[in-house]
């Protein structure tokens, strides 16, 4: 892979990052789970069982999304330090490892745009 390759790659990223940010919005998300969760504290909540799982799949949602945010931007971050290391020294071994991180966060995006 070349440069200006690898270079394209992380424009296309960079914007698939700030997309999924957008649309999952995650300072809001972190609001709705640490709402959702006070409610669950709160004497009673247990008192309605229908309420109380509705709230919880709620919860697991949100969770879920918050989770998945995690997961793109600490691949996102992996994908920089390898090219960051690449560029420090350029070999097959840091190529090769800098590939495998590339397909891992197209993949995951793939995969997160799915859902």
């Amino acid at each position: 892979m070349e440069k200006y390759e690898i270079n394209k790659k992380l424009e296309k990223f960079s914007s698939s990052v700030n997309d999924l940010k957008l649309a999952l919005n995650p300072d809001s998300l972190k609001e709705e789970i640490n709402s959702l969760t006070n409610e669950m504290n709160q004497d009673g909540f247990w008192n309605d069982q229908k309420s109380a799982n509705k709230i919880i799949e709620q919860l697991n949602a949100l969770k879920e999304k918050a989770n998945l945010m995690d997961e793109v931007n600490n691949a996102y971050q992996d994908v920089l330090d390898a090219v960051e290391l690449f560029e420090l020294d350029e070999n097959e071994e840091t190529m090769a490892l800098l590939e495998e991180l590339i397909i891992s966060f197209e993949k995951l995006v793939d995969e997160s745009t799915i859902k």
